[in-house]
């Protein structure tokens, strides 16, 4: 696009000049001034970078819809997308612990949750009460740059971190902060999915993409 923009420019300011070589001042100088301002707006004409939630397969239209959620999208619960997010989540994954915040440096420890031992029995403590066997080692833990961003939500299962969220506006999901945290959770194999403020973030929307991710 941009390519194109730029050689359409060239193009009209060289017959102008061809125009002008011959005498042609009249054709020729109306031709020079439109490829030189043609020349002028041809950056304007690349596509802008899209934030990902906005094209192609994930769109809201693609995912089932979803029952029991809140009937509500992210400008409900006094226009807080954090407060929504969160209550959806609750509701839509109740076998998962959630937490709200999280630093990308703390996704290698194991969460408060429950987990379960290999010989069945479920656990709170750092030891089966069963078998006596350790509670295992989460994914390796992540030293991530303070400048990070935290992460708005983190699912885990069984004490092991299985989807990040991230909620950013539409101006900041690509900036250095984010993109960092996207780092951070691709280090530590845990899949981090971005939404965007302003969208609506219908339910099947969310849960669709967070359902997409989860093993």
């Amino acid at each position: 696009m941009k390519f194109k923009a730029y050689l359409r420019a060239t193009l009209i300011f060289a017959a102008g000049f061809l125009l002008c070589v011959f005498d042609h001042f009249g054709i020729g100088m109306p031709l020079i001034m439109i490829g030189l301002f043609l020349f002028c707006l041809a950056p304007s004409a690349a596509p802008k970078k899209q934030a990902p939630e906005s094209y192609g397969p994930r769109k809201p239209s693609s995912y089932p819809p979803v029952t029991g959620a809140p009937a509500a999208d992210a400008y409900a619960y006094s226009g807080s997308p954090d407060r929504y997010f969160s209550a959806l989540l609750r509701s839509c994954f109740p076998s998962f612990t959630i937490q709200e915040n999280v630093s990308p440096a703390n996704l290698g420890r194991p969460s408060a949750s429950s987990w379960e031992c290999t010989c069945g029995v479920a656990n709170t403590g750092k030891f089966c009460t069963e078998c006596g066997k350790p509670r295992p080692a989460s994914s390796a833990q992540v030293v991530a740059d303070p400048s990070c961003a935290n992460l708005s939500f983190v699912l885990y299962r069984n004490g092991t971190p299985a989807a990040a969220v991230i909620l950013c506006g539409k101006y900041e999901w690509d900036t250095e902060q984010i993109r960092c945290a996207m780092v951070a959770c691709k280090k530590a194999k845990v899949p981090c999915l971005r939404f965007i403020k302003e969208f609506r973030n219908s339910a099947d929307y969310v849960v669709g993409r967070i359902n997409s991710v989860l093993r």
